[in-house]
This record gives structure tokens, C-alpha cells and sequence, in this order.
């Protein structure tokens, strides 16, 4: 089946959004009391009044829930207002599949038809007005990966909360999100085992990340369009230089980071960026290369277990493993060949 764009309902210009593809059920139900229940269990607690067409309650959630995302198709049935009274963990990216929902933050609103998006923050109580027969999907994804994500955009600590501003981005903008979804839609579809690749999913929720801060307003945006990539950032340096520095201790992400005054996650994504591999294998390439200069240099008698616990190195076999796929020769063969 091929993925179906949307209808829009009215002369303003908007994008069609994928019919969702990701169909797992979640939950369904037909009670107030019970769907609400559901919806605080597994998203966050909200607050739902059915103002018109009681008798068409239909609550339907289908699609995926992970620990760092959620992508969800959403249907109410019924003309409902909806107050979300707790989200502090998640930046819910909301696209109106059909019909049209209200949204409103403290003195602000705005309604989005078929077809538009808008970014609801954590930490900020809203509340939504749903039209009977609308239907929505959600793209939530976890704060402090996106936030992480981009303190290593900026390159330094959030001073505020990162917040969306409510309103609908342009058109191009609102294309580039459809896009997205789609693409996550048919990949998803056709390879659902890739739902369980962390490494797959760590690279489409960078993606999503970067989507959201570039596409959608909000309060750092100023600052992430004008800063420049002026080569390697002191702080990466500055963990290159504790490296070089601490070759012969263990060094661990986590002391790195705390070096570089980074959090772990920001220090991963600079060393991608700027040196192209992470900051672990960047210190294991680093010690394979000084344990074959220290072997070059060693008077033949000398004890390679004692040598590699003198550069930090406690996994013995897994480090030899390491050094024998790059230099294709064992650490004894290298001693013992300078003296052959």
C-alpha cells in the first residue's frame, strides 16, 4: 500500500501528511474515565471533557512507544477540550491529519488545519480543542536528548529551557517535516526491526532533532543561525589535550566529558563532528598507537602485561584483539620484532 496524503479542508495552502503506516494498537476504548487513565499511565496525565457527539467516543492510539520517542496516531471520535496538566519529559511535535485542533498556552492560540504542525514544550500547561473526527499524529521526543542535541549545536550549556513558540512554521518548513514523517513512515513499514537498532534509532532522532530546531520557532533560534564552526571547539580540544596528557591511566567517557565540561552525550556528538569517530574510539586508537611506539622501544625481556596495565589497559585480550586488526601482527611479534 502506498502512503496516502491527506485531504485539506480549507483554501489555506498545507502540506499533506503521511496516513500513518505505523498501525501497532496501542489502546482503544470507548470510556472517558478509562481512556484518560491510559493517557496518564503512558504519555502524561490530561484532563478531557467531551463538549459535542458523546455517543461517537472512539479513543484510538496506534504506533510506537520507546523510552526516547514516541510517534503516534491519535483519534478522539468525539468534539473534545483537552488540558495536559503534566509533560516534563517530552517536546510533542503535533500534525492535524484531518480536520482541526486549537491550541492554547496561557494567553496565546492557534489552530492548525490538515496538514500543519506546531511543537508543544515540556513544562508548559496547554490545552487543545479537538473538533469531531480529527485525527492527529504525535511525534514526541525525549527533552534531554533534544536539548543535549543542541547544546552541542551551540556548543556550551543551555542557559533557559528550550522552548517552541506557538505558531506554524512556512510552508517549505511544514514540506521538510512531511517529508520526514513520511519517510519514517515507509521506513518503519518496511523493515520493523529497525525499530529495535539503537544505533539506527540514534540517527533518525539526530534527524528529527535537527528538523525540529531548524524548521520550528523557538527561543534559540537566533543564536543556532548565527553561530560559526570556527574548526575544532576549544572544548573538544581540550579533551584531545587530556588524552594526550592521561595516555598512561584509564580514561572514561564520562571523566572526559567532566574535563571538557560537557555532558557525555554533547562530548559524543562533538567528537562525530569535529574528529569523526567517538570519544572512545578515539582513545583506543590513541593507546594502540603508543603501546606500538612503547613496544618499539622496549628492551626485549619486557612484560606486555605489565607494559599495557602502565598505559591503563585492563582488558587485556579485547585490547591485543584491537591492535592485532590494525598493525596485523600480535604485540609479542612487534617486540620481538626489532630484535629479529
Amino acid at each position: 500500500m502506498q502512503t496516502q496524503g491527506v485531504a485539506i479542508l480549507d483554501n489555506r495552502a498545507a502540506v499533506p501528511l503521511p496516513s500513518s503506516k505505523i498501525d501497532t494498537p496501542l489502546f482503544r476504548v470507548k470510556d472517558l474515565d478509562e481512556a484518560s487513565n491510559l493517557i496518564a499511565e503512558k504519555i502524561c496525565p490530561h484532563d478531557m471533557i467531551v463538549t459535542a457527539d458523546l455517543d461517537q467516543l472512539d479513543v484510538s492510539f496506534r504506533g510506537i512507544m520507546r523510552r526516547d520517542f514516541q510517534l503516534l496516531k491519535i483519534g478522539y471520535g468525539s468534539h473534545l477540550d483537552v488540558t495536559a496538566t503534566e509533560n516534563r519529559n517530552f517536546y510533542f511535535a503535533q500534525s492535524t491529519l484531518h480536520g482541526s485542533t486549537s491550541v492554547y498556552r496561557n494567553h496565546q492560540s492557534v489552530s492548525t488545519k490538515a496538514g500543519e504542525t506546531i511543537i508543544v514544550s515540556p513544562n508548559t500547561r496547554y490545552s487543545f480543542n479537538l473538533p469531531s473526527g480529527t485525527q492527529r499524529m504525535v511525534f514526541a521526543v525525549n527533552r534531554c536528548f533534544v536539548e543535549k542535541y543542541l547544546e552541542f549545536m551551540i556548543g556550551h550549556h543551555l542557559s533557559d529551557d528550550l522552548f517552541f513558540k506557538l505558531q506554524v512554521p512556512c510552508q517549505s518548513s511544514l514540506a521538510i517535516w512531511a517529508d520526514h514523517l513520511r519517510n519514517l513512515n515507509e521506513v518503519f513499514s518496511l523493515h520493523p526491526a529497525l525499530i529495535n537498532n539503537k544505533k539506527f534509532l540514534g540517527t533518525q532522532l539526530e534527524a528529527t532533532a535537527t528538523l525540529m530546531l531548524a524548521l520550528f520557532s523557538h527561543n534559540y533560534e537566533e543564536e543556532l543561525a548565527t553561530r560559526e564552526d570556527n574548526g575544532t571547539p576549544r572544548k573538544v580540544q581540550r579533551a584531545l589535550d587530556y588524552i594526550e596528557s592521561h595516555m598512561h591511566e584509564a580514561i572514561s567517557v564520562h571523566t572526559l566529558a567532566k574535563e571538557a565540561a560537557l555532558s557525555a552525550r554533547a562530548l559524543q556528538y562533538a567528537f562525530k563532528e569535529h574528529i569523526g569517530i567517538s570519544p572512545s574510539d578515539y582513545i583506543k586508537k590513541e593507546k594502540i598507537a603508543a603501546v606500538h611506539a612503547a613496544l618499539l622501544e622496549a628492551d626485549p625481556e619486557t612484560n606486555i602485561t605489565e607494559l599495557l596495565f602502565n598505559f591503563g589497559i585492563s582488558s587485556h585480550g579485547h585490547f591485543s584483539r584491537s591492535y592485532r586488526k590494525v598493525y596485523k601482527q600480535r604485540l609479542r611479534d612487534t617486540l620481538q620484532g626489532r630484535f629479529n
